[in-house]
């Protein structure tokens, strides 16, 4: 028989090596078992003593007449009229592409509802934005919501 080729011998001495390097690391690395300490932190605290809790009402101090911009109902912040109509756009557009949603149309409705509210988000004072043109050109040939024509 001839002697194994050089090929051979390594395979066998790689597998020693890297067994070694292997085991001496995480043999060396145990620790020894600690013991934990339980301290016992004995009986709890009794409850407090109950004791009765007296309700005195408030007294309420006369503030005299409401004035008339107090007493008046808050109407909110004016809205240019382009605004309003362009989130009334963009809410029947989403509507509308939420009744078709499962179709390709009703999903390119729903895009372009939203790429309206972030551009009626965006608004000038005067109702346009450049970000509308988009929206347009989506929906070129579809048939809009009445609140959307001349948009």
């Amino acid at each position: 028989m001839s002697a194994p080729s050089p090929a051979r011998r390594r395979i066998p001495r790689a597998l020693f090596v890297l067994a070694i390097v292997g085991v001496v690391p995480t043999v060396a690395s145990c620790n020894k078992k600690t013991e934990v300490v339980i301290v016992d932190a004995g009986e709890p605290p009794p409850p407090p003593p109950e004791t009765p809790t007296e309700l005195v009402p408030i007294e309420e101090e006369d503030a005299g007449e409401p004035d008339a911009e107090a007493a008046a109902p808050f109407k909110g912040p004016a809205v240019n009229p382009n605004v309003a109509r362009v989130k009334a756009c963009c809410n029947a557009l989403a509507a509308q592409g939420n009744q078709n949603k499962n179709s390709p149309e009703g999903q390119m409705v729903l895009s372009a509802a939203a790429q309206c509210n972030a551009a009626a988000a965006h608004l000038g004072p005067n109702g346009t934005a450049p970000e509308l043109a988009v929206m347009r050109q989506m929906l070129v040939g579809k048939t809009l919501p009445a609140v959307c024509q001349g948009l």
